[in-house]
């Protein structure tokens, strides 16, 4: 698959991963559409990289754009500030997530692939969880993957391809007790099911839906105790071959990539 010209949505973009995928896309001459909640300052600074990414590029058929959408898909307050999950208050409304897709397509004709890179995480033990705080890292994870495929998913279908990529967690196809982070494996186990589910029935028309799954990455908030394999976390280049990978791939569908180096996460 050729990125020249694809338009491409990550959702969640002013994180560490998804502002990495979205300067790897700019450099391959994608048009890019960056979603993001309250963080404008560093969208901003994001778009002006990926400019000048762009702009350096004099190779490309055609000059690439990058477009920002600020849409509250889940909306934590003081987002800017780091805080755990259990101080947050969510506000969920499902359909953003819709409306988001819908303009990007309206306006500009389309939708190649969507990179979804949302989900909030939390360790906290199940005596001590409140049943709001288990609903937004359940709606976070979940809730928002399976309204932003839903409403990509139809626009693909009509257009007779596409690609659809979440991020998932390593240990999450494992059914064992959980009690710290039991909401975060539930949700992360559901994105493996919608992810073979919504590929069973994008790939009559070419609408190719993948996961992957890694360990510790190197910009992860939360760390083991016990070393990885390899004895050192996951690069971000890494994730970005691994995703690169599933987005050319014209076969691979439904997939669940594990990128742990055979190791399984000790959150438990």
């Amino acid at each position: 698959m050729d990125f020249q010209g694809t338009k491409v949505l990550i959702t969640g973009a002013s994180g560490e991963i998804g502002s990495a995928i979205a300067r790897h896309l700019a450099k391959e001459g994608a048009d890019i559409f960056l979603q993001f909640n309250t963080k404008q300052t560093v969208i901003d600074n994001l778009a002006s990289q990926l400019k000048r990414i762009q702009s350096q590029k004099k190779s490309f058929e055609r000059n690439s754009s990058v477009h920002s959408y600020q849409s509250n898909l889940i909306n934590p307050s003081n987002q800017d500030s780091p805080q755990e999950t259990s101080n947050r208050q969510t506000s969920f409304d499902q359909t953003e997530s819709r409306k988001l897709i819908e303009t990007i397509i309206a306006e500009h004709g389309g939708l190649d692939i969507l990179i979804n890179c949302i989900g909030d995480f939390s360790i906290k033990p199940l005596t001590e969880l409140s049943s709001e705080e288990f609903k937004h890292v359940l709606d976070s994870n979940l809730s928002i993957a399976f309204d932003l495929s839903q409403a990509a998913l139809k626009g693909m279908k009509r257009q007779k391809n596409g690609k659809i990529l979440h991020f998932g967690y390593a240990n999450a196809s494992s059914i064992e007790a959980k009690p710290n982070i039991l909401p975060y494996h539930i949700a992360k186990m559901g994105l493996i099911l919608l992810t073979k589910s919504f590929a069973q029935i994008g790939s009559p028309d070419n609408v190719f839906v993948n996961c992957i799954s890694p360990g510790v990455v190197e910009s992860s908030q939360y760390w083991p105790t016990t070393q990885t394999n390899l004895g050192r976390p996951i690069k971000i280049n890494e994730l970005i071959e691994a995703t690169t990978f599933l987005l050319k791939s014209d076969y691979l569908n439904g997939v669940n990539l594990e990128l742990d180096s055979g190791w399984r996460k000790e959150f438990s």
